[in-house]
């Protein structure tokens, strides 16, 4: 019997390795579908992209055309979903792991099959309609197009009415007439700026100024160049102009080629003085940036339009309100103001409170001839761009007007949307600074701040171009901005959600498409965002998730799950002002195999897990928590003690989630940092797998093992590190110091807290640019070890980080240093420049400082453009005359009143009698060639 039993679990055994090996066969025979099939959609999606590149270069496009572009985008879009799934679902698992997982592999060959299907239908709709044929189109009279916009632009008011243009007008004529008197050289002078600020009006008023440069021009031809144009017909035109109609006339009869044409206007200039002209295409042209109009201007050209005047606007409240409405909202562009003011003039005004609120939708739909003008300039200014910056232009629309747009925000977002394209020789992030670059030199953005290198650090957009990219987005359905004045009810299939702030619930979009969440402000509801598994689940695209200007604490439960968005890319959960109270990263973390950027600052974390070491295309991570401490305070241990007896009354519904969740993280992070308070958090072991870091803050030297710290020095891409090293072992801090040298790509470096660095790091560090020191309590030889850095363009010294008195800088140190930053530095008495000391210093600023000795050689500073002083200092009245006699006119801002910063006369330290020694003097300090009196002693 038991033999029996034996052979029938044999032969079942055997049936079903036999079925199993046959399923296996068939999964393997489908996965292989699947993946041909992939392939298919791959290079089906390739031939939709460059048709929608053609499609968008074609300059006359109808409607038909409009509606089957848009059709073919979604499809593309839908596409590269599918790819990315089967990426993260199927590509990236082992053999075994896809076999297994039939759901996954099911799923997405369901929707190749239903995407093949709609390709079918897509084309079968194009043919059924005839409504493309790709074929180039160069009829398109964009001339006549452009001339319709001047001709609403300011050049069609009366001469004597034009504001603004007169410094442009007179700086421009000095650069011609300066130019005309080399005869020698014959250059190209151009003029720049964003479109509608005037520049054809400018120039066309120069040019038809004959008094002002007959003289030095006898000949002269207005040409007009378009994205395409006739070679043959411009240079007729330039013959006419320039050597008159008789001579055009000669060349009738004969077969014309442009060369002929280029030869004969040659010929025709040689005996004009201008036998240059041929080689001005070749020099470096000379550029003439035009700016917005200043305020003033911007509002008397305003009034003048509506019809008003400056008196007016003084006795009427209303009418002040709504011109400051409209310049802001013009942004003093010359077009927009001409053309806003046109329409309110037209309108009783009564009616102007309500226009200024509507008039983001008037740009869009108004078809009125000024505001089509406006719409076209901006508009051809977005189609000129070449395919790859369009949807990186029109992704500034997620941002809300009168931001500030941050260039490594921005950058980052780009590459996380795989907006960026790879270029030979260049990491993606360079590539996607070269185009932040090229948008700012198109004035298609302006720029808002600039860093110490001279970099673009953060740039805003025009707000009537903002309103048109809004309009351009909405239409092509790239952007949904909640709370931008469109309807909160939407069917459409949104790529990027983007909520400025308020309560804004949103019905009808799809989120299983949305491909990035953007939060400004606060919410007053939040249905869609991560507060649960169920909302999570429901943004299964999800690459970008930034709630960097969100205005509301995020806790721990909203990240719990966050490993379930697996395509994302981007987590920024440093909400603005506000600390969130998320006090541990998940395990799940390590699912997000494509996150390049994490930036959970200022949250409750201390530690790390080992799961970031599974992150291996992380680029950024940023992660520092709070430094003090609102309930656990150990400094204040009888509170402490009494909140650590009231936490069971924490978990009860009695108490406030947010107050229960600000104290529980509180409580995690003071316990698992052995109540730190500092801004690190634990860096774990593996941290060396991540050999695509290029940022990494904020590093807890105590907290982090001694292996983790060495690893730090096999991120060979590592280009900003800060590190806070207080309680730290001198064996941590040594091993650290051997870890920085190996660095060869850091170029920032901020570390804090009781850090005396090893002479032979300051040595190694030749690349670095930023140095950033808190409580390091360097001494004179560090500083001159520091200035021999040859690429060092930023010294911070903060809080203790120097403990002489005196501050010296002296001949052929520091060579390239731009910035310094000097605050909190108690033992500082004085600052001393030698001669030839800092060559290429332009901006110092001195805070919480007293510098009973002052300022000593300012004029040895020979690019000095701005001093700011919120400190008290010695002889101010001596410093503001060797500033107010500087060749280059630096600017000395005082940050406090001028009482609570002059000190009186100054003190001279005597050398060699140490800091305590001090005596009074009247006399000045400030003597010729660094013979200063004044004499600041070493300890």
């Amino acid at each position: 019997m038991a033999e029996t039993v034996l052979s029938m679990a044999r032969s079942m055994l055997g049936s079903a390795i036999s079925a199993a090996a046959a399923a296996a066969g068939e999964e393997m025979s489908l996965l292989m579908g699947v993946q041909k099939e992939i392939w298919f959609m791959n290079d089906e999606l390739r031939t939709i992209q460059a048709f929608l590149i053609a499609a968008e270069a074609m300059k006359k496009k109808d409607l038909l055309l409009k509606v089957w572009a848009e059709q073919v985008r979604s499809l593309s879009y839908d596409i590269e979903d599918c790819l990315e799934e089967f990426m993260v679902h199927v590509r990236n698992q082992s053999l075994l792991q896809q076999l297994i997982n039939v759901k996954d592999r099911h799923l997405i060959a369901v929707k190749i099959l239903n995407l093949k299907s709609r390709l079918e239908e897509v084309s079968s709709r194009n043919t059924r309609y005839n409504s493309i044929k790709m074929e180039a189109n160069n009829t398109f009279d964009e001339i006549e197009s452009m001339e319709d916009v001047r001709n609403h632009s300011p050049s069609n008011i009366d001469k004597s009415k034009l504001v603004g243009f007169d410094t442009p007008q007179k700086e421009l004529i000095d650069k011609i007439n300066m130019d005309a008197n080399d005869d020698d050289h014959c250059r190209v002078l151009c003029v720049v700026g964003m479109g509608g600020l005037g520049k054809t009006t400018l120039v066309r008023k120069i040019f038809e100024s004959k008094e002002d440069i007959i003289n030095n021009f006898p000949r002269r031809a207005w040409i007009v160049v378009s994205q395409s144009f006739s070679m043959i017909e411009m240079l007729k035109d330039m013959i006419s102009q320039l050597l008159g109609h008789e001579s055009l006339k000669r060349l009738e009869g004969k077969p014309i080629r442009a060369h002929d044409l280029g030869t004969h206007l040659r010929d025709g200039l040689k005996e004009l003085r201008l036998d240059g002209v041929a080689n001005a295409c070749t020099t470096e042209p000379f550029v003439y940036r035009l700016k917005l109009l200043e305020t003033e201007c911007a509002i008397d050209l305003l009034l003048r339009k509506m019809g008003e005047n400056k008196e007016d606007m003084k006795n009427d409240n209303n009418l002040k309100s709504i011109v400051t409405q409209l310049v802001k909202k013009c942004g003093c562009l010359p077009l927009a103001i001409v053309t806003i003011g046109a329409m309110f003039a037209n309108k009783p005004s009564s009616k102007w409170e309500e226009m200024c609120r509507q008039l983001p939708s008037e740009l869009e739909s108004n078809p009125s001839p000024g505001v089509k003008a406006i719409r076209r300039v901006v508009t051809l200014s977005y189609d000129h761009l070449p395919s790859h910056l369009k949807p990186c232009y029109l992704y500034l629309s997620i941002f809300p007007e009168d931001i500030e747009i941050k260039r490594r925000h921005l950058v980052n977002r780009w590459v996380a949307e795989g907006l960026v394209r790879a270029r030979v020789g260049m990491t993606i992030s360079d590539v996607g600074e070269s185009y932040f670059d090229e948008l700012i030199s198109r004035s298609m953005i302006q720029p808002s701040r600039v860093n110490v290198e001279g970099r673009v650090k953060s740039c805003r957009v025009h707000d009537i171009m903002r309103d048109i990219i809004v309009s351009i987005s909405k239409e092509e359905n790239f952007v949904y901005s909640a709370g931008d004045n469109v309807p909160t009810v939407v069917v459409e299939k949104f790529r990027h959600l983007s909520c400025h702030g308020g309560n804004y619930p949103i019905v009808g979009i799809d989120f299983s498409r949305v491909r990035s969440l953007t939060v400004f402000g606060k919410l007053d509801q939040r249905p869609m965002l991560v507060g649960s598994s169920i909302c999570l689940a429901q943004f299964t695209m999800l690459r970008v998730l930034d709630l960097e200007n969100a205005r509301f604490r995020v806790a721990q439960k909203d990240i719990n799950n966050i490993g379930s968005l697996r395509h994302l890319r981007y987590l920024n959960m440093k909400t603005g002002i506000w600390s969130n109270n998320i006090y541990a990263l998940p395990s799940s973390i390590g699912k997000l195999q494509n996150l390049q950027v994490l930036d959970i600052r200022k949250s409750e974390i201390s530690t790390l897990p080992t799961d970031i070491s599974k992150l291996l295309m992380l680029r950024i991570l940023r992660c520092s928590k709070r430094n003090d401490y609102c309930y656990f305070d150990p400094q204040e241990p009888i509170e402490c003690l009494k909140h650590m007896l009231r936490m069971p009354l924490m978990l009860t519904p009695l108490v406030g989630s947010t107050t229960r969740n600000a104290t529980i993280a509180e409580l995690h992070k003071a316990y698992s940092s052995h109540w730190s308070r500092t801004e690190g958090v634990r860096v774990p072991t593996g941290i060396s797998k991540l050999k695509e870091l290029q940022v990494l803050e904020v590093v807890d030297l105590k907290l982090t093992k001694s292996k983790a710290i060495q690893e730090l020095g096999e991120l060979h891409r590592l280009q900003k590190l800060w590190v806070t090293t207080k309680g730290a072992q001198d064996k941590k801090r040594k091993t650290l110091c051997e870890a920085i040298e190996k660095l060869s790509s850091l170029q920032s470096l901020c570390v804090d807290e009781d850090y005396y660095f090893r002479t032979e790091t300051l040595e190694n560090l030749k690349q670095l640019r930023k140095i950033i020191l808190y409580f390091s309590q360097l001494d004179g030889r560090a500083i001159e070890i520091l200035g021999t850095l040859p690429n060092l363009m930023l010294l911070n010294l903060y809080h203790k980080s120097y403990v002489w008195n005196g501050l010296a800088f002296k001949k052929h140190e520091f060579p390239n240093l731009k910035e310094l930053r000097i605050w909190r530095l108690n033992k500082l008495g004085g600052i001393r420049f030698e001669k030839d000391a800092l060559p290429h210093m332009e901006r110092m600023e001195i805070k919480s400082c007293e510098l009973r000795s002052g300022i000593v050689g300012i004029k040895h500073l020979e690019q000095l453009k701005e001093i700011s002083l919120e400190c008290q200092v010695a002889g101010l009245d001596l410093l503001e005359e060797e500033v107010k006699a500087h060749p280059k006119k630096p600017t000395l801002r005082l940050l406090r009143d001028r009482g609570d910063i002059d000190m009186g006369s100054p003190v001279v330290l005597m050398e060699g009698e140490g800091s305590n020694v001090e005596k009074e003097t009247k006399e000045s300090v400030h003597e010729d060639a660094g013979q200063s009196s004044q004499v600041i002693s070493s300890p």
